[in-house]
Protein backbone atom coordinates (compact mmCIF):
# COMPACT_ATOMS: atom_id res chain seq x y z
CA UNK A 1 0.00 0.00 0.00
CA UNK A 2 1.29 3.02 -0.97
CA UNK A 3 1.93 6.02 1.68
CA UNK A 4 -0.77 8.46 1.48
CA UNK A 5 -0.31 11.91 0.59
CA UNK A 6 -1.60 15.36 1.92
CA UNK A 7 -3.77 15.03 -0.94
CA UNK A 8 -5.17 11.96 0.02
CA UNK A 9 -5.88 13.11 3.39
CA UNK A 10 -7.40 16.59 2.45
CA UNK A 11 -9.94 14.57 0.59
CA UNK A 12 -10.89 12.29 3.79
CA UNK A 13 -11.35 15.59 5.64
CA UNK A 14 -13.20 17.42 3.20
CA UNK A 15 -10.75 20.19 3.30
CA UNK A 16 -8.51 21.67 0.47
CA UNK A 17 -4.79 20.61 0.00
CA UNK A 18 -3.71 23.94 1.56
CA UNK A 19 -5.69 23.63 4.80
CA UNK A 20 -4.64 19.81 5.09
CA UNK A 21 -0.80 21.00 4.98
CA UNK A 22 -1.44 24.44 7.17
CA UNK A 23 -3.11 21.71 9.65
CA UNK A 24 -0.38 19.43 9.52
CA UNK A 25 2.29 21.52 10.31
CA UNK A 26 0.62 23.45 13.31
CA UNK A 27 0.28 26.61 11.24
CA UNK A 28 -2.67 29.04 11.71
CA UNK A 29 -5.30 29.03 9.10
CA UNK A 30 -8.10 27.10 10.75
CA UNK A 31 -9.61 26.29 13.85
CA UNK A 32 -8.43 23.75 16.58
CA UNK A 33 -10.84 21.53 16.12
CA UNK A 34 -10.71 21.30 12.46
CA UNK A 35 -6.65 21.53 13.09
CA UNK A 36 -7.12 18.07 15.59
CA UNK A 37 -9.48 16.42 13.27
CA UNK A 38 -7.87 16.43 9.93
CA UNK A 39 -4.80 15.19 12.70
CA UNK A 40 -6.91 12.65 13.37
CA UNK A 41 -7.83 11.59 9.88
CA UNK A 42 -3.64 11.55 9.07
CA UNK A 43 -2.32 9.46 12.37
CA UNK A 44 -5.56 6.82 11.10
CA UNK A 45 -4.41 6.83 7.32
CA UNK A 46 -0.98 6.02 8.51
CA UNK A 47 0.78 9.59 7.16
CA UNK A 48 4.27 10.84 8.47
CA UNK A 49 5.90 13.69 7.01
CA UNK A 50 8.27 13.10 4.41
CA UNK A 51 11.64 14.86 6.32
CA UNK A 52 13.61 16.00 3.00
CA UNK A 53 10.74 17.64 1.45
CA UNK A 54 9.37 18.77 4.83
CA UNK A 55 12.53 20.84 5.24
CA UNK A 56 12.86 21.91 1.33
CA UNK A 57 9.10 23.29 1.30
CA UNK A 58 9.88 25.22 4.29
CA UNK A 59 12.35 26.82 2.76
CA UNK A 60 10.09 27.82 -0.12
CA UNK A 61 7.62 28.97 2.25
CA UNK A 62 9.66 31.65 3.29
CA UNK A 63 10.99 32.57 0.26
CA UNK A 64 14.32 32.00 0.89
CA UNK A 65 16.92 30.62 -1.34
CA UNK A 66 17.27 26.94 0.20
CA UNK A 67 20.44 26.31 1.89
CA UNK A 68 19.60 22.65 3.31
CA UNK A 69 22.04 19.87 1.85
CA UNK A 70 20.93 16.71 3.69
CA UNK A 71 23.62 15.16 5.79
CA UNK A 72 24.30 11.39 5.70
CA UNK A 73 26.64 9.85 8.60
CA UNK A 74 29.69 7.98 7.47
CA UNK A 75 30.52 5.84 11.32
CA UNK A 76 33.15 3.87 11.96
CA UNK A 77 35.89 2.52 14.40
CA UNK A 78 39.54 3.47 14.04
CA UNK A 79 41.90 -0.05 13.70
CA UNK A 80 44.54 0.23 16.30
CA UNK A 81 46.55 2.71 16.31
CA UNK A 82 44.58 4.94 13.45
CA UNK A 83 45.77 2.69 10.72
CA UNK A 84 43.50 2.94 8.34
CA UNK A 85 43.44 -0.17 5.56
CA UNK A 86 43.73 1.38 1.75
CA UNK A 87 40.54 -0.51 0.63
CA UNK A 88 38.63 1.34 3.71
CA UNK A 89 40.09 4.93 2.28
CA UNK A 90 38.88 3.40 -1.41
CA UNK A 91 35.83 3.18 0.51
CA UNK A 92 35.56 6.18 2.18
CA UNK A 93 36.58 8.42 -0.51
CA UNK A 94 34.46 6.89 -3.07
CA UNK A 95 31.32 7.24 -0.49
CA UNK A 96 32.06 11.34 0.03
CA UNK A 97 32.15 11.58 -3.96
CA UNK A 98 29.07 9.80 -4.67
CA UNK A 99 26.78 10.89 -2.29
CA UNK A 100 28.43 14.64 -2.91
CA UNK A 101 27.18 13.99 -6.87
CA UNK A 102 23.63 13.06 -5.49
CA UNK A 103 23.43 16.74 -3.74
CA UNK A 104 24.15 14.78 -0.30
CA UNK A 105 26.55 16.28 2.25
CA UNK A 106 29.14 13.31 3.90
CA UNK A 107 30.19 14.06 7.78
CA UNK A 108 32.86 11.47 9.55
CA UNK A 109 32.09 10.22 12.78
CA UNK A 110 34.61 7.96 14.37
CA UNK A 111 33.45 5.92 17.74
CA UNK A 112 36.69 5.51 18.69
CA UNK A 113 37.68 8.99 19.95
CA UNK A 114 38.74 10.07 23.07
CA UNK A 115 35.34 11.02 25.17
CA UNK A 116 33.00 9.50 22.11
CA UNK A 117 30.30 6.54 22.72
CA UNK A 118 27.43 5.27 21.38
CA UNK A 119 25.20 7.61 23.37
CA UNK A 120 27.01 10.58 22.85
CA UNK A 121 26.86 9.74 18.93
CA UNK A 122 22.96 9.64 19.04
CA UNK A 123 23.04 12.76 20.54
CA UNK A 124 24.92 14.97 18.27
CA UNK A 125 23.09 12.88 15.12
CA UNK A 126 19.91 14.04 16.40
CA UNK A 127 21.18 17.57 17.65
CA UNK A 128 21.57 17.91 13.59
CA UNK A 129 18.55 16.44 12.54
CA UNK A 130 20.98 13.83 10.31
CA UNK A 131 18.36 11.14 9.47
CA UNK A 132 20.86 8.72 7.48
CA UNK A 133 23.85 6.67 8.69
CA UNK A 134 26.25 4.31 6.71
CA UNK A 135 27.88 1.90 9.12
CA UNK A 136 31.35 0.53 8.14
CA UNK A 137 33.00 -2.89 9.34
CA UNK A 138 31.18 -3.04 12.51
CA UNK A 139 33.36 -5.71 13.68
CA UNK A 140 32.74 -5.51 17.44
CA UNK A 141 29.31 -6.72 18.80
CA UNK A 142 29.53 -4.19 21.49
CA UNK A 143 30.43 -1.30 18.97
CA UNK A 144 27.46 -0.04 18.92
CA UNK A 145 25.91 -1.45 22.14
CA UNK A 146 22.34 1.25 23.21
CA UNK A 147 22.22 2.98 19.93
CA UNK A 148 18.80 3.39 19.15
CA UNK A 149 18.32 3.09 15.23
CA UNK A 150 15.07 3.67 15.23
CA UNK A 151 14.79 7.02 14.02
CA UNK A 152 17.80 6.21 10.96
CA UNK A 153 17.85 4.96 7.36
CA UNK A 154 20.81 3.01 8.53
CA UNK A 155 23.16 0.72 6.10
CA UNK A 156 26.12 -1.60 7.08
CA UNK A 157 28.92 -2.09 4.53
CA UNK A 158 31.71 -4.38 5.87
CA UNK A 159 31.06 -7.29 7.72
CA UNK A 160 29.05 -7.41 10.86
CA UNK A 161 28.52 -9.77 13.57
CA UNK A 162 25.14 -8.26 14.92
CA UNK A 163 22.29 -5.42 13.59
CA UNK A 164 20.97 -8.47 11.18
CA UNK A 165 17.51 -5.75 10.50
CA UNK A 166 19.45 -3.49 8.67
CA UNK A 167 20.73 -3.25 4.84
CA UNK A 168 24.06 -4.80 4.26
CA UNK A 169 26.51 -4.45 1.49
CA UNK A 170 29.47 -6.38 1.57
CA UNK A 171 32.65 -7.59 -0.64
CA UNK A 172 31.76 -11.37 -1.76
CA UNK A 173 35.12 -12.56 0.68
CA UNK A 174 33.78 -16.46 -0.29
CA UNK A 175 33.61 -15.83 -3.83
CA UNK A 176 36.61 -13.97 -3.90
CA UNK A 177 38.74 -16.74 -2.97
CA UNK A 178 37.19 -19.09 -5.13
CA UNK A 179 37.78 -17.14 -7.78
CA UNK A 180 41.66 -16.80 -6.95
CA UNK A 181 41.97 -20.63 -6.09
CA UNK A 182 40.89 -21.50 -9.62
CA UNK A 183 42.79 -18.90 -11.27
CA UNK A 184 46.11 -20.14 -9.73
CA UNK A 185 45.19 -23.86 -10.28
CA UNK A 186 44.62 -23.03 -14.17
CA UNK A 187 47.89 -22.07 -13.71
CA UNK A 188 49.69 -25.01 -12.35
CA UNK A 189 49.81 -24.43 -8.85
CA UNK A 190 48.64 -27.89 -7.14
CA UNK A 191 48.94 -26.38 -3.10
CA UNK A 192 47.21 -23.71 -2.05
CA UNK A 193 47.40 -21.81 1.01
CA UNK A 194 45.42 -19.35 2.36
CA UNK A 195 47.05 -16.88 5.40
CA UNK A 196 44.10 -14.18 6.60
CA UNK A 197 43.62 -12.41 10.35
CA UNK A 198 42.21 -15.07 12.15
CA UNK A 199 39.58 -12.14 13.97
CA UNK A 200 38.36 -11.13 10.70
CA UNK A 201 37.65 -14.31 10.08
CA UNK A 202 35.03 -15.44 12.52
CA UNK A 203 33.88 -11.87 12.25
CA UNK A 204 32.76 -12.86 8.02
CA UNK A 205 31.98 -16.55 9.60
CA UNK A 206 34.98 -17.72 8.36
CA UNK A 207 33.77 -17.44 4.31
CA UNK A 208 37.68 -17.56 2.91
CA UNK A 209 38.00 -20.94 4.91
CA UNK A 210 34.81 -22.33 3.61
CA UNK A 211 35.87 -20.94 -0.08
CA UNK A 212 39.27 -22.88 0.83
CA UNK A 213 37.66 -26.05 1.83
CA UNK A 214 35.77 -26.23 -1.56
CA UNK A 215 38.44 -26.12 -3.18
CA UNK A 216 40.72 -28.64 -1.73
CA UNK A 217 37.92 -30.85 -1.18
CA UNK A 218 38.26 -31.38 -5.03
CA UNK A 219 41.60 -32.16 -4.81
CA UNK A 220 43.95 -35.08 -4.45
CA UNK A 221 44.02 -35.27 -0.26
CA UNK A 222 47.72 -34.44 -0.04
CA UNK A 223 47.28 -31.49 -1.77
CA UNK A 224 45.41 -29.91 1.11
CA UNK A 225 46.77 -27.38 3.43
CA UNK A 226 45.12 -25.75 6.63
CA UNK A 227 45.01 -22.19 7.10
CA UNK A 228 46.98 -19.96 8.74
CA UNK A 229 45.47 -17.82 11.03
CA UNK A 230 47.42 -14.41 11.14
CA UNK A 231 47.49 -12.27 14.59
CA UNK A 232 46.94 -8.27 14.48
CA UNK A 233 50.22 -8.51 14.85
CA UNK A 234 51.24 -11.13 12.05
CA UNK A 235 55.26 -9.81 11.88
CA UNK A 236 55.58 -11.20 15.37
CA UNK A 237 54.61 -14.60 13.90
CA UNK A 238 57.63 -15.01 11.69
CA UNK A 239 58.55 -18.57 13.69
CA UNK A 240 55.03 -19.57 13.71
CA UNK A 241 54.66 -18.81 9.93
CA UNK A 242 57.93 -20.43 8.86
CA UNK A 243 57.10 -23.73 11.09
CA UNK A 244 53.61 -23.87 8.95
CA UNK A 245 55.34 -23.27 5.54
CA UNK A 246 57.82 -25.72 6.13
CA UNK A 247 55.30 -28.54 7.02
CA UNK A 248 52.94 -27.87 4.79
CA UNK A 249 54.81 -26.54 1.82
CA UNK A 250 52.73 -24.63 -0.09
CA UNK A 251 53.69 -23.26 -3.69
CA UNK A 252 50.91 -20.38 -3.77
CA UNK A 253 49.40 -18.02 -0.64
CA UNK A 254 46.43 -16.42 -1.23
CA UNK A 255 46.03 -13.47 1.74
CA UNK A 256 45.06 -10.20 2.38
CA UNK A 257 47.86 -9.25 5.06
CA UNK A 258 49.74 -6.31 4.14
CA UNK A 259 52.76 -7.28 5.55
CA UNK A 260 52.72 -10.99 4.34
CA UNK A 261 55.52 -9.97 1.00
CA UNK A 262 57.91 -8.61 3.37
CA UNK A 263 57.71 -11.79 5.76
CA UNK A 264 58.71 -14.17 2.63
CA UNK A 265 61.49 -11.85 1.81
CA UNK A 266 62.81 -11.91 5.26
CA UNK A 267 62.22 -16.14 4.95
CA UNK A 268 64.53 -15.56 1.89
CA UNK A 269 61.97 -17.17 -0.36
CA UNK A 270 61.30 -15.81 -3.86
CA UNK A 271 57.98 -14.37 -5.32
CA UNK A 272 56.61 -15.97 -8.19
CA UNK A 273 60.30 -18.72 -7.85
CA UNK A 274 60.05 -20.00 -4.97
CA UNK A 275 56.40 -19.59 -3.95
CA UNK A 276 53.38 -17.72 -5.56
CA UNK A 277 51.68 -14.67 -3.96
CA UNK A 278 47.87 -13.53 -4.46
CA UNK A 279 46.61 -10.54 -2.71
CA UNK A 280 42.63 -10.99 -1.94
CA UNK A 281 42.95 -7.41 -0.96
CA UNK A 282 44.31 -5.86 -4.21
CA UNK A 283 44.61 -2.31 -4.57
CA UNK A 284 45.25 0.23 -7.21
CA UNK A 285 48.90 0.41 -5.78
CA UNK A 286 49.98 -2.90 -6.25
CA UNK A 287 49.24 -2.43 -10.32
CA UNK A 288 52.45 -4.17 -11.71
CA UNK A 289 54.07 -5.71 -7.94
CA UNK A 290 50.98 -8.45 -7.18
CA UNK A 291 48.44 -10.47 -8.64
CA UNK A 292 45.33 -10.34 -6.93
CA UNK A 293 41.43 -10.15 -6.48
CA UNK A 294 40.19 -6.38 -6.60
CA UNK A 295 37.29 -6.32 -4.07
CA UNK A 296 35.88 -3.65 -5.28
CA UNK A 297 35.12 -1.71 -2.21
CA UNK A 298 34.13 1.59 -3.98
CA UNK A 299 31.52 -0.26 -5.65
CA UNK A 300 30.15 -1.23 -2.29
CA UNK A 301 30.46 2.48 -1.37
CA UNK A 302 28.81 3.68 -4.29
CA UNK A 303 26.01 1.05 -3.46
CA UNK A 304 25.71 1.46 0.55
CA UNK A 305 24.87 5.25 -0.75
CA UNK A 306 22.11 4.19 -3.21
CA UNK A 307 20.66 2.33 -0.40
CA UNK A 308 20.44 4.56 2.24
CA UNK A 309 19.59 7.31 -0.06
CA UNK A 310 16.55 5.13 -1.62
CA UNK A 311 15.60 4.83 2.72
CA UNK A 312 15.19 8.71 3.04
CA UNK A 313 13.15 8.87 -0.42
CA UNK A 314 11.09 5.95 0.91
CA UNK A 315 10.84 7.89 4.45
CA UNK A 316 11.87 4.33 5.66
CA UNK A 317 13.54 4.08 9.33
CA UNK A 318 15.04 2.03 12.00
CA UNK A 319 14.51 -2.10 11.60
CA UNK A 320 13.41 -3.54 8.62
CA UNK A 321 10.98 -6.74 8.40
CA UNK A 322 13.05 -7.99 5.50
CA UNK A 323 16.31 -6.25 5.16
CA UNK A 324 18.51 -7.10 1.91
CA UNK A 325 21.95 -8.94 1.90
CA UNK A 326 24.04 -6.96 -1.24
CA UNK A 327 27.45 -8.98 -2.00
CA UNK A 328 29.69 -6.95 -4.45
CA UNK A 329 31.46 -9.74 -6.52
CA UNK A 330 35.88 -9.24 -6.83
CA UNK A 331 37.60 -9.70 -10.31
CA UNK A 332 40.77 -11.30 -11.09
CA UNK A 333 43.81 -8.54 -11.94
CA UNK A 334 46.87 -10.27 -13.47
CA UNK A 335 50.56 -9.43 -11.89
CA UNK A 336 53.95 -10.63 -11.64
CA UNK A 337 53.64 -12.58 -8.07
CA UNK A 338 52.53 -16.05 -10.05
CA UNK A 339 53.57 -17.65 -12.74
CA UNK A 340 52.10 -17.04 -15.89
CA UNK A 341 49.15 -19.05 -17.33
CA UNK A 342 50.13 -21.62 -20.00
CA UNK A 343 49.56 -22.48 -23.44
CA UNK A 344 48.06 -25.33 -22.52
CA UNK A 345 45.12 -25.54 -19.24
CA UNK A 346 46.84 -27.74 -16.72
CA UNK A 347 45.26 -30.25 -14.78
CA UNK A 348 45.45 -29.86 -11.14
CA UNK A 349 45.95 -33.38 -9.29
CA UNK A 350 42.49 -34.08 -8.49
CA UNK A 351 41.07 -36.77 -5.79
CA UNK A 352 41.38 -40.18 -6.81
CA UNK A 353 38.11 -42.08 -7.18
CA UNK A 354 37.72 -45.31 -5.11
CA UNK A 355 38.74 -48.60 -6.68
CA UNK A 356 35.72 -50.93 -8.51
CA UNK A 357 36.13 -54.42 -6.51
CA UNK A 358 34.41 -57.23 -8.21
CA UNK A 359 32.73 -59.95 -6.40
Amino acid sequence: MDRPTIEDIARAAGVSKATASRALRGAKGQSEATRKRIVRIADRMGYTPHPLISALMTDLRLRRPTSYSPVVALVHRLPRAGFRARNLTVLKDRLHAHLEHRGYRVENFYVDNEGFSPKRLQEILRARGIRAVVFEQIFSALAYEGLDLGEFASVIVGSTPRHKELHNVAVDQFSNVLIAAEEVLSRGYHRVGLVVPQAVEEVIRFKREAALFITQKQLDARDRIEMFPAGMNFRGQQAEFSRWLKKHRPDVILSNVVSLPAMLERLNLRVPQDLGFVHLGWHAEDEGRFAGVDPHWGNAAITAGDVVVDQLNRNQFGALPFPLLTLISGTWVDGPSVRKRPQKRPVARRKKAPAKTTT
